[in-house]
């Protein structure tokens, strides 16, 4: 898309949650419970193989 003049907003989402737009990333580590986050994916993860 580059050539095109346009960038792609590769992972990346939006939903609205409680009336407002709410973007999430892809790897986003930013929230102050991350590593509580990813380390509950990651159970789930292993849960479900």
């Amino acid at each position: 898309m580059k050539q095109f003049g346009k960038n792609a907003n590769v992972g990346v989402s939006w939903t609205e949650v409680n009336g407002q737009l709410v973007r999430f990333h892809a790897h986003d580590r930013s929230h102050p419970q991350s590593n509580e986050i990813y380390a509950e994916l990651e159970r789930l993860s292993n849960e479900l193989r």
